[in-house]
């Protein structure tokens, strides 16, 4: 005997179809990652970030490098007056008091902190940048533009202090104890504030770090996207 069919007041209610199917949480994630997939492929791509990353990386190297070399050879003290003693290290200004060119060496970090362990500034550099470039084209983080210019100014700064730290620098007239320090040469200087009278000398490299780290921290802050849950 044939069965009545269910009234509109059913707890199954009649289905569409022309609806779409409805979407679970595992469609919708998949739809998601589709999206972004997506927005890589039309804006950006493998090459485009390897393309942003060595101008970035090379373009700082260059700087730094050469800054260094500019600097050194035209107000380094030893390199102008090596036989005159008391070696003076005045600095040269640009507004007077406040920035100009002061040439020194660290053999230490930052701050001239840990002198002397210059065997393992060069093994935490090696091992950062061997991680940082794993990351980048490894692990996918080449898809963020920003992570790329961020870990592009990282790796300039990195490769800019290690080729110091590796002794690459020198020449016959420089004094053995400075061959594997780090050339600094921007003086900055705040009278009468504290930690700014003076801020300890650094270089392009420097800033290229302290830049690049900056933005990351922007980056993880702003700009990372929040993952479903």
């Amino acid at each position: 005997m044939p069965t009545d069919p269910e009234p509109p007041n059913s707890k199954h209610p009649p289905v569409d179809p022309l609806d779409p199917p409805p979407a679970t949480a595992s469609s919708e994630s998949e739809s998601a990652a589709a999206v972004r997939s997506l927005k890589v492929a039309r804006g950006w791509s493998w090459a485009m970030a390897a393309i942003v990353f060595l101008c970035l990386a090379t373009g700082g190297v260059s700087a730094d490098l050469w800054t260094k070399s500019y600097m050194f050879a035209n107000y380094w003290p030893y390199n102008q007056h090596p036989n005159d003693w008391p070696i003076t290290h005045a600095p040269h200004w640009w507004i007077d008091g406040i920035f100009g060119i002061q040439t020194s060496t660290n053999g230490g970090a930052l701050f001239g902190m840990m002198q002397g362990y210059q065997s393992v500034f060069v093994s935490l550099s090696m091992v950062a940048l061997v991680g940082l470039l794993t990351w980048l084209f490894a692990f996918g983080a080449w898809r963020d533009r920003l992570l790329v210019c961020c870990l592009g100014l990282i790796t300039g700064g990195i490769v800019g202090n290690l080729y110091d730290r590796l002794g690459l620098w020198h020449d016959e007239r420089t004094p053995e104890d400075f061959h594997y320090h780090v050339r600094d040469w921007i003086h900055f200087r705040l009278a009468g504030v504290p930690y700014f009278d003076p801020w300890p000398n650094f270089n392009i490299a420097d800033s290229l770090l302290v830049v690049g780290v900056i933005l990351m921290l922007i980056h993880n802050l702003f700009f990372v996207e929040k993952q479903e849950e």
